[in-house]
């Protein structure tokens, strides 16, 4: 009488054999991408051949070709004794077994009228993935945006497939950055990755760059097997890059205005200051649209003029004032006092609900030509790069105030600082900062040169040469603001379609195919002038 535990499983198998359905609590929740696993019916391809004294995987479904009998007793062995688990049919001398949803341990097939037995044993892989970190932000640098993935298994050399319902197959291509996209659903969308060869203690970084913010759920399968594993990544957004202000204003002159630039990453065009706080002479709360599409927003507050919003707040070039509301005081502002020291809050969106930065600004009674103000002239950098390669970029920095001042410049790329360069500017004078650069990737690089509430962009085109062959780039290095500029003009050798090496144009613009060639196309020329002679 067979044992209960193999009385469980002979239901399960007979189900298997007779095509009726998936087996296994794991294949019928969570399937491997159809054509890749074997927890399906009974055509689904093989993944293993039996062999005498072969080891395979639970969920895998195995095939043995060499019976000449009409029919093979599946057994498994139980305490000591060969227990019988089901009868297998034999089709044109296959025997096809499923094994979802069976015990590990030893098993054998046997036929009564065959001397033949082969004995074959069954483990469960086992799967554990860890994340070094759980929660990751989709913009800014890479160790901001990545996580590792660990994965640890008892066995080696596994197809891994991986499905998220929270990202579609693209997305997780892109996540991952390795793997074959596989459409499971027969929609003619990819909504799973297939990982070859996985080892058992395998690593992998996940991107989650500009990836939708929340919760990312990846779900890691083998494909032949049963065993499973989550891990959740949460995604933070960052809309707000930073915010720049200056340092004094004079409310009782003209030039009393706090000019408040705001720089956005892309994903919104629009942010909410809040200058001033509830404990301030005065507040006001507005919200600014990036009309432009430059990703900057620049807010200006007349410190002079705090009667009505409309008053006080306007929008400076390139920005929309899409609202603006006083706050305090609630009547008429009179004589109040202004000066003193005001927190200018910033927040991402239409509204108060999103991270907040919060930034000081003196408003003081000192003189206008007391105070420093930075304006950055032309940007000098090279118009084409090739990936990877250093170049330079020069920016003038002009203090058009009254009083020395120390500025800090930097180069913004991405939404991230990439340096970052500390300048002395006496009044009146402009400096010349100029700045090593990298570009990783080929397409269009933008950047901006931020120097307090002063800011300029520039956009570098990064070729790839060893794909396209010959290329010509123009590199810069720049001197001073009032040096000169020298461009050198770099000729590259490519490779041609067969592989072989491709000539550079001469020093006079002629076709590079060197003087032989010339000399004999040359007198190929006279012989045929005689020959018409």
């Amino acid at each position: 009488m067979p044992s209960s535990r193999a009385r469980t499983w002979l239901v399960v198998a007979l189900v298997a054999l007779t095509a009726v359905a998936s087996l296994g609590t794991a294949a019928a929740t969570s399937a491997p991408p159809e054509g890749r696993t074997s927890t399906g019916a009974a055509s689904a391809a093989p993944d293993a051949t039996i062999e005498d004294g072969g080891v395979y995987w639970v969920g895998q479904t195995l095939v043995d070709d060499r019976w000449r009998v009409d029919a093979v007793e599946l057994q498994h062995r139980e305490d000591g004794e060969w227990v019988f688990v089901a009868d297998v049919p034999v089709e044109d001398d296959h025997v096809r077994v499923h094994t979802a949803g069976a015990e590990a341990g030893r098993y054998r097939l046997v036929a009564d009228g065959s001397a033949r037995t082969v004995s074959f044993r069954l483990r469960a892989q086992t799967l554990d993935v860890t994340l070094d970190a759980s929660t990751v932000r989709n913009t800014g640098e890479q160790g901001a945006t990545t996580t590792n993935v660990s994965l640890r298994s008892n066995r080696g050399g596994y197809d891994l497939a991986v499905t998220s319902a929270d990202l579609d197959g693209s997305t997780l291509r892109r996540v991952l950055g390795r793997g074959e996209s596989v459409d499971t659903d027969s929609d003619a969308t990819s909504d799973a990755v297939v990982l070859s060869g996985v080892s058992s203690t395998a690593e992998l970084t996940a991107n989650f760059s500009r990836v939708t913010a929340g919760n990312a759920t990846l779900a890691f399968t083998p494909v032949d097997a049963t065993a499973s594993a989550n891990a959740t990544v949460t995604v933070e957004s960052v809309p707000i890059v930073d915010a720049w202000f200056p340092r004094t204003v004079n409310p009782a002159s003209d030039a009393g205005v706090v000019r408040v630039p705001v720089e956005l990453d892309g994903r919104t065009d629009r942010a909410t200051v809040v200058v001033g706080s509830e404990d301030e002479p005065v507040s006001f709360v507005a919200t600014l649209a990036d009309s432009d599409g430059d990703g900057r927003a620049v807010l200006a507050w007349n410190a002079t003029a705090n009667q009505t919003a409309d008053a006080a707040l306007a929008a400076g070039n390139g920005t929309t004032l899409v609202d603006a509301t006083r706050r305090r005081p609630d009547g008429d502002v009179g004589d109040v006092d202004v000066d003193g020291e005001y927190t200018l809050s910033l927040y991402a969106g239409n509204g108060t609900a999103a991270s907040e930065v919060d930034v000081a600004v003196a408003v003081t009674d000192a003189n206008q030509s007391d105070s420093p103000a930075i304006e950055l002239g032309h940007v000098d950098a090279p118009d084409i790069v090739d990936v990877g390669d250093e170049f330079q970029a020069a920016v003038a920095v002009e203090n058009t105030g009254g009083v020395d001042v120390t500025t800090t410049v930097r180069v913004v790329h991405d939404g991230e600082n990439v340096t970052t360069e500390s300048l002395d500017v006496a009044a009146g004078a402009t400096e010349t900062v100029i700045v090593p650069l990298s570009a990783e990737a080929v397409g269009t690089a933008r950047y901006r040169f931020v120097a307090a509430d002063a800011s300029t962009t520039f956009a570098v085109e990064v070729v790839d040469g060893t794909e396209l062959g010959t290329t010509t780039s123009s590199t810069t290095t720049p001197t001073s603001a009032a040096g000169t500029t020298t461009t050198a003009t770099r000729t590259g050798t490519g490779t041609t379609d067969d592989g072989t090496a491709g000539a550079s144009d001469d020093a006079n613009g002629m076709p590079g195919f060197g003087l032989a060639v010339a000399v004999v196309a040359l007198a190929a020329v006279a012989l045929l002038a005689r020959t018409r002679d």
